[in-house]
């Protein structure tokens, strides 16, 4: 029964023994030859003195030698290193085990396979907290007697493929970010490029010409001078929006919380880049949203910015698809930044997909090594959670 199912660690026991058999014969050795030979030379109690102190003195490091000699070497390779070998390992076990020609872990689109399938393969599901994280494979259906030992298998396979996966989603996720910094430095190189620089070389331009006709015909520079003054406020605007971009003027201005608050007022806050200070829009009136704050101190500018976005989002979905009566937005510091936005509304669709806002303010908290989290709410409505960490954070 226990070589069967192997409920207990047989291996360790085994090793274990091995190790103290080998110490005891290596000790025991050493103990009566050094008493021969010193009851040779100094007939007497000395030479069990002398034997028991040897060995004492040559017990650890013997028995750490020993044990290193005997002990298998384990796979230090975490899962973030090596994904595929953590799945090939589970699946060779899992093989083992049940004693299958063959067996293979599936999560997502990777599929390890230890050993032979064959064409129908027995499909078993791997749950975590009810949630499917992944497959695995069996060559053939397992044999009878053995459902509490596929159970175990079950969960120590769910939880490597869970491993896996989150894995693959921080991957994804750092590269959306990473492609998305670059697309935005992209932009704002465009804009310099195509937009601004053409429009301030314009404007000199517009100057030499302005200098010559000055002196040739001064009644004809006032319109030209007006045309300039024209023209340099549009270049001023285009430098605002470019530096709306980067970070909105009202935390400059007002601070992270009246900032929100100002959000929160708003009929249906902007999102993405505004093109200017918070401003009131037109349209029907959305949900009436609060804002409540404890004491923030002062944060770093990072943290401003991707708390500011994500209450802006959160609070544009709320607007725009929770059909909600009220919001309250709560901002909490406890080591790190928590920002919370919890409506009334008729919440999210159970399966429904994240769209681009939620996936945008997941991206802005994980640049941060943060979390964003959106769940319903008791009672109808859903809430938005936030943990922006303070630490390390520039």
């Amino acid at each position: 029964m226990i070589r069967r199912h192997r409920p207990f660690d047989v291996g360790l026991l085994t090793n274990r023994t091995a190790v103290y058999a080998v110490l005891a014969a290596a000790l025991g050795a050493v103990y009566f030859t050094l008493v021969t030979a010193v009851n040779a030379l100094l007939p007497g109690p000395a030479s069990g003195f002398a034997g028991a102190l040897a060995v004492g003195a040559l017990f650890q490091p013997v028995r750490h030698r020993v044990d290193r000699m005997l002990t298998p070497r384990q796979n230090t390779r975490s899962v973030r290193a090596c994904p595929d070998e953590a799945l090939a390992t589970a699946a060779e076990a899992v093989k083992e085990a049940l004693r299958q020609r063959g067996a293979a872990v599936e999560v997502g689109e990777r599929l390890v396979v230890n050993g032979e399938l064959g064409l129908r393969p027995h499909p078993l599901p791997l749950l975590r907290h009810g949630e499917p994280v992944g497959r695995l494979l069996l060559a053939g259906p397992p044999r009878p007697g053995e459902d509490r030992l596929v159970g175990v298998l079950l969960c120590h396979v769910a939880d490597v493929a869970q491993a896996v996966r989150l894995n693959g989603d921080l991957q994804r996720s750092r590269r959306r970010i990473l492609t998305g910094r670059e697309d935005e430095r992209r932009r704002l190189r465009r804009d310099l490029h195509d937009g601004l620089a053409p429009t301030l070389a314009g404007l000199g331009m517009s100057l030499d010409t302005a200098a010559i006709t000055l002196r040739k015909n001064p009644g004809a520079v006032a319109p030209l001078l007006a045309d300039v003054r024209e023209r340099l406020s549009t270049a001023i605007g285009d430098i605002r929006e470019l530096v709306y971009g980067l970070r909105p003027p009202s935390l400059d201005e007002f601070g992270l919380v009246e900032a929100i608050r100002t959000l929160a007022e708003q009929r249906e806050p902007r999102a993405g880049n505004p093109t200017g200070p918070a401003r009131r829009q037109t349209g029907k009136p959305g949900a009436r949203a609060d804002v409540r704050a404890g004491d923030l101190g002062e944060l770093p500018a990072a943290v401003e910015v991707a708390a500011y976005r994500i209450a802006q989002e959160a609070l544009l979905n709320v607007r725009r698809h929770a059909r909600a009566a009220s919001a309250l937005v709560t901002l909490d510091r406890d080591g790190d930044l928590v920002l919370r936005v919890t409506d009334d509304g008729v919440g999210m669709a159970p399966g429904a997909v994240a769209g681009a806002g939620l996936r945008s303010m997941r991206e802005r908290a994980a640049e941060l090594g943060g979390t964003c989290v959106v769940r319903p709410r008791p009672g109808g409505g859903t809430i938005v959670t936030a943990t922006l960490p303070l630490e390390d954070t520039s």
